[in-house]
């Protein structure tokens, strides 16, 4: 109980401050990315890039939904601690900054929903590390020492909190997951 708290704050926090910088729409975008999520294409644009000083580097995407004439966040996919390797990578869950690997730069994935005018929490999904052979991300290919970066993923998400509008069952599976993002 206390992790989900912690996790539904978490992301209630990171809605709030993702919010100042994605609220509209017309926020630049690095780049695509699209996945089947339980077969269905889900296509976003990659609207958070960013290099960590240990090296690693993550990308979040965005989908938006519309009210009141302003766009705002209605779902975010990030992948988190993504090494500069074209090795295939595992992917772990994330729980309020602690997973099963005790290493604390794992690589994690995360996705979440909103609803209401988006600052609202609604879905809040982990990796179902049980299902290790498919939670994997790998780049394929990169360019200028990784400023402009191609990859492949798959994940399995399974819901930890949710809410009665919720669009999605208790289980995600994105497959055929693909990505091209360049740094600006």
């Amino acid at each position: 109980m206390t992790k989900s708290i912690i996790l539904g704050l978490t992301f209630c926090i990171c809605l709030i401050a993702c919010k100042k910088k994605v609220y509209e729409k017309e926020t630049p975008t690095y780049g695509k990315t699209k996945t089947e999520i339980n077969g269905v294409i889900w296509e976003q644009d990659i609207k958070d890039v960013l290099f960590d000083d240990n090296g690693y580097f993550e990308f979040a995407a965005f989908k938006y939904k519309k009210i009141g004439g302003v766009h705002v966040v209605s779902e975010i996919l990030s992948f988190n601690k993504i090494k500069p390797t074209n090795v295939r990578q595992t992917v772990k869950a994330w729980i309020a900054g602690q997973s099963t690997n005790p290493n604390p730069f794992h690589l994690d994935a995360r996705f979440g929903t909103s609803q209401a005018d988006g600052d609202v929490s609604c879905d809040m999904f982990q990796i179902l590390e049980a299902d290790s052979l498919n939670n994997w991300i790998q780049i394929t290919k990169e360019k200028d020492n990784y400023k402009e970066v191609w990859g492949t993923y798959s994940a399995t998400f399974i819901r930890l909190e949710g809410c009665a509008s919720s669009p999605y069952p208790d289980t995600l599976r994105m497959r055929n997951g693909s990505f091209h993002f360049k740094f600006k």
